[in-house]
């Protein structure tokens, strides 16, 4: 039994385009991915996914991409917990039912109607391939403006996280954007030392690095480290403010494409620092 509350959800609470972020936990392997989802405020699900999975080898991986399509319904007591079915088709041809539950986390008001801002969906089954319990948190995008290189302009600061693998590594840091495809950025990582039990700070300067946003706001960075030259993030813009028709990135997620020296999958929430 659901308890009531003061809210009266309906299928009408989920409608415009959302981003997705995923990451799997518990599984054998690391696994994430992000997406964009659009709910037609009728049970409808469309949208697209770029899933980051493990290849052939240990170190090597592969980003799937392809579309949504699927159903949703909101319970009828009103209380923001629904499920959804979606089956992604991806660019190999492969395909699979997706059921998940998921609850709406926050709220405005959007045309005189409560609208979902924040939800998060768990997967029902385990993922097939890497054995992760897969949990994705979905975040309103707004219905104006448009998504271009000066969507992400200034600079962003967050903390990272190295997914699995052998020994945990986590980073945080700066980048820098100039809003016409060109980044540069700083991070400082704790990483393993010579034995177990060590821990060492560093810092990593990432000049000359280059970005891409897609008309649906997602897209790419690619920057040169220490460790690896041409390192590759996929992105999805999860929070953006209209200015002068430009969604201007607050807040993205990103996926580095390879694993990193400790065999871990890096994801991050990056924030911009001076908010607009």
């Amino acid at each position: 039994m659901v308890m009531a509350t003061l809210e009266e959800f309906t299928s009408v609470s989920l409608r415009g385009t959302y981003a997705l972020t995923s990451i799997g936990r518990g599984g054998w392997v690391p696994c994430a991915s992000i997406g964009i989802l659009h709910f037609n405020g009728r049970g409808g699900i469309t949208g697209t996914i770029s899933t980051n999975l493990p290849g052939r080898s240990f170190q090597e991986r592969i980003l799937l991409r392809g579309s949504l399509a699927g159903t949703y319904t909101v319970d009828a007591d009103g209380s923001g917990f629904g499920s959804a079915i979606i089956v992604p088709t991806y660019s190999d041809g492969s395909t699979a039912e997706i059921n998940s539950r998921f609850v709406i986390n926050q709220v405005q008001i959007v045309d005189g109607a409560l609208t979902a801002q924040r939800l998060t969906f768990i997967q029902e089954k385990l993922d097939s391939i890497t054995g992760s319990l897969n949990t994705a948190f979905v975040t309103r995008l707004p219905d104006a403006g448009q998504f271009t290189l000066a969507s992400i302009k200034g600079t962003y600061s967050g903390v990272g996280f190295g997914r699995d693998g052998q020994t945990p590594v986590t980073g945080m840091g700066f980048i820098t954007y100039d809003g016409n495809g060109n980044t540069n950025a700083s991070n400082t990582q704790n990483f393993p030392g010579a034995s177990f039990a060590e821990r060492i700070f560093v810092t990593f300067v990432t000049p000359n690095g280059r970005y891409t946003v897609n008309e649906d706001g997602t897209g790419t960075i690619t920057s040169v480290q220490e460790y690896e030259t041409g390192a590759v993030a996929d992105l999805v813009i999860t929070s953006a403010k209209v200015i002068d028709n430009i969604k201007v990135a607050q807040e993205y997620f990103f996926i580095l494409r390879d694993l990193l020296p400790t065999g871990s999958l890096a994801t991050s929430v990056i924030y911009k620092r001076l908010p607009d």
